[in-house]
C-alpha cells in the first residue's frame, strides 16, 4: 500500500522554477538536480508548476509530466503542492484530479484568467476543484498582478468557511495587513506569504510560512529565516530576512523568471532559458544584476557556487 503524502504544515516553501533543455523542452534530468538541492538544504515544502514554475505556459501533457517526476523524486521526503490553475474549470478539475491521484501533500490554484468573472462563477469554479481532489488539502492562489484581478478578501474568507477542502491561502501581494486578515478570522487556515519580504513578519503574526522563488537561489537563507523563528532567535532571523529582502530588492526592474534562472546557473544548477516569449537575461541586465549584488557581501555569500 502507496504511504500517504506527508501533511503541508508550514516552514518555507520553494516555488520551484521548471528547468528547460537547449530545444525548449522541460528538462527532467535538471529538475532533479535542483529538488535534490532544495532539498539538501533544508526547504519544508516544494510548490511546482505555479508562477514561478511558468506552469501556465505549459501544455497540460508538459504539466502532468513535471508534477509526476516532481512527486516522484521528492518521494515523501517533503511535502509537495500542485499548481493547477488554468484559464478555465474544466482543465483545472483534470489537473486538481490528476495531482491527487498521484499523490499531492496539496493543491493550489490562482482564480481562472482572462475574462471577467462574477462571484457566483469564481464560487463554482473554486467549488468544483476542490472537490475535484477531495481528500487533499487546497489552498487558494491569490496573486492579482499576474491573475489581473483579487479574489479580494471577503471572498477568500468565505472560500476557507465554507468549502471543507480549501484549507488554506497562499498570498503573493506586499500587505501584510492581508495576511493578518485571514488569520484573525479564520484561525486554523493555513496562510502562506508569497512575498520574498514578508517570510518572517508573517510567521511572527502566526503564519504558516513563505512561499519563495528565491529561495531556488538561497534555500539555505530562507530555511535559515524559518530555522531561527522556531529557535526564538529573532534577531538573527531579522538579520536573514532583511538579506532576504536586499536580494528580492537586488532584482527590481528585472526580467524576473530569466534573472532567477540567470543566478541558478551562476550557482551551477543551470536550468535554461524561460519558456518563450520571454528570454534569457540579456547581457545589460546581468551586469545589472552583478553590479547590485557586489556591494553587498551579505548577500553574495549565500550565491556561492555548489
Amino acid at each position: 500500500m502507496t504511504a500517504a503524502p506527508p501533511t503541508l504544515t508550514g516552514g518555507v516553501v520553494t516555488a520551484i522554477v521548471t528547468p528547460f533543455d537547449e530545444m525548449g523542452s522541460p528538462d527532467l534530468p535538471a529538475m532533479s538536480a535542483l529538488l535534490e538541492f532544495q532539498l539538501e538544504c533544508g526547504v519544508d515544502a516544494i510548490f511546482a508548476l505555479g508562477t514561478s514554475g511558468e506552469g501556465l505556459l505549459l501544455s497540460e501533457y508538459e504539466r502532468r509530466t513535471i508534477a509526476e517526476a516532481v512527486v516522484e523524486w521528492v518521494d515523501g521526503r517533503v511535502p509537495v503542492v500542485i499548481h493547477c490553475g488554468t484559464v478555465d474549470t474544466r482543465s483545472a478539475v483534470a489537473l486538481a484530479e490528476h495531482a491527487t491521484l498521484i499523490g499531492a501533500s496539496a493543491v493550489s490554484s490562482i482564480g481562472p484568467l482572462f475574462h471577467s468573472y462574477s462571484e457566483t462563477d469564481l464560487w463554482n469554479h473554486f467549488r468544483q476543484v476542490s472537490e475535484a481532489c477531495a481528500g487533499t488539502d487546497f489552498l487558494v492562489y491569490e496573486n492579482p498582478e499576474r491573475v489581473g484581478y483579487s479574489l479580494g478578501i471577503p471572498f477568500v474568507l468565505r472560500l476557507l468557511r465554507e468549502l471543507p477542502g480549501i484549507v488554506g491561502v497562499k498570498d503573493t501581494g506586499d500587505s501584510l495587513s492581508r495576511l493578518i486578515a485571514y488569520l484573525a478570522t479564520v484561525t486554523d487556515a493555513k496562510v502562506f506569504t508569497g512575498n520574498n519580504s514578508l517570510v518572517l513578519p508573517a510567521l511572527m503574526m502566526g503564519a504558516s510560512g513563505g512561499v519563495s522563488t528565491i529561495a531556488n537561489v538561497a534555500p539555505e537563507l530562507f530555511a535559515g529565516i524559518v530555522h531561527q523563528h522556531r529557535k526564538g532567535d529573532i534577531e538573527e532571523a531579522k538579520r536573514l530576512q532583511f538579506i532576504a529582502a536586499r536580494l528580492h530588492a537586488a532584482l527590481w526592474g528585472v526580467p524576473y523568471i530569466p534573472a532567477i534562472k540567470h543566478l541558478l546557473a551562476e550557482r551551477g544548477l543551470p536550468c535554461g532559458a524561460p519558456r518563450q516569449p520571454s528570454t534569457a537575461l540579456s547581457a545589460r541586465n546581468i551586469q545589472l544584476v552583478r553590479e547590485r549584488l557586489s556591494v553587498d557581501e551579505e548577500m553574495t555569500e549565500w550565491l556561492h557556487a555548489v
